[in-house]
């Protein structure tokens, strides 16, 4: 597949990046609104066709897909574009500000025969399987607590008055949909859809949520759900089960995963990957997911994101940030 890419930050290099090394993977295109800006970036990671319009970038026959790493708020216009344009896409967490929008586009690409998956790390890991293993030899879960506590390095622009789309809420920014967004993935693949759902938010003086604690109820534990980017956490996550405990350093590219038995022995469970390495498995299975072979792990990853798009919209409700799309 030739995959344009929009977005010319870090997280878009790394993509570029997982791209080189990916069998069946192209960089093929760049869009930035400043040509200048595309160009170097382009030039920077190895040249690719530039474009400053999105309609023309859509009706390249070129292009087979799209990553999408702009701003929260353009994710459901921008990729509707390129959806009725039939580009296969591939959006960065979170997919869509709601699960409404969500089962609309999934509905559409259905329509134009392309495949629209969101790009989430942690869902497409090989470690993801190593932590489900120990977790079913550990006995029954007694309580977890899922921690993504990161000082954002744009901490110190944002208090001088720049704007950052993250601390923006016109931009749907913030800790829920920054980093909130991996620990409630990581609890619904690890524990299933919660009985009950409980939140509790403090926000910045932008108005986006800043440090919120999300507690997802089940039958027997409770999941307890932290995350700020205000500050960095020393703890970490860890799931504390009769006959051991698992604890994870990072729970986007599952970093640092350690299985501690019943006598205290700890072992790690699973080797840690780059950023990279962690970008080219998900994009490996966005790639077989236009298999016909593959349809049903690929509408697993959807009825997924759903799922967390779906929890996500309760807990704004209960802490009442209000948050909408924006169009192209």
């Amino acid at each position: 597949m030739k995959f344009a890419v929009i977005g010319s930050f870090w997280l878009s290099e790394n993509m570029i990046n997982a791209i080189k090394i990916t069998e069946g993977a192209e960089y093929y295109a760049q869009y930035s609104r400043d040509a200048e800006k595309a160009k170097a970036f382009s030039d920077k990671n190895g040249g690719a066709k530039c474009f400053t319009s999105l309609a023309e970038m859509a009706n390249d026959p070129e292009i087979d897909a799209v990553y999408i790493s702009s701003p929260n708020m353009t994710h459901y216009a921008y990729s509707k574009l390129f959806i009725e344009a039939g580009k296969n896409v591939f959006c960065e967490k979170p997919i869509c500000v709601t699960a409404e929008e969500f089962r609309e586009l999934c509905e559409l690409a259905d329509k134009k025969g392309v495949v629209y998956a969101e790009a989430m790390m942690n869902y497409h890991l090989p470690q993801i399987g190593g932590i489900k293993a120990a977790l079913e030899f550990s006995g029954d879960p007694v309580s977890a607590r899922l921690d993504f506590s990161q000082r954002s390095s744009k901490l110190e622009r944002v208090k001088s008055g720049e704007r950052i789309s993250t601390f923006n809420k016109e931009c749907c920014g913030g800790a829920l949909m920054d980093l909130g967004v991996y620990c409630i993935y990581l609890a619904l693949e690890l524990f299933g859809y919660p009985k009950k759902i409980s939140a509790f938010a403090h926000f910045w003086e932008s108005g986006v949520d800043i440090a919120d604690t999300v507690i997802l109820s089940y039958d027997k534990f409770d999941a307890v759900l932290t995350f700020t980017k205000l500050a960095e956490s020393a703890i970490r996550s860890e799931i504390v089960c009769r006959e051991g405990t698992v604890s994870i350093g990072q729970p986007a590219q599952l970093r640092n995963v350690f299985y501690t038995d019943a006598n205290g022995e700890r072992k790690r469970l699973c080797e840690t990957l780059s950023p990279v390495e962690c970008m080219a498995c998900e994009l490996r299975d966005f790639l077989s997911y236009a298999d016909p072979c593959k349809r049903e792990e690929y509408l697993r990853a959807r009825r997924r994101a759903e799922e967390v798009l779906t929890v996500m919209d309760e807990v704004r409700d209960i802490i009442g940030y209000g948050i909408e799309s924006a169009g192209i």
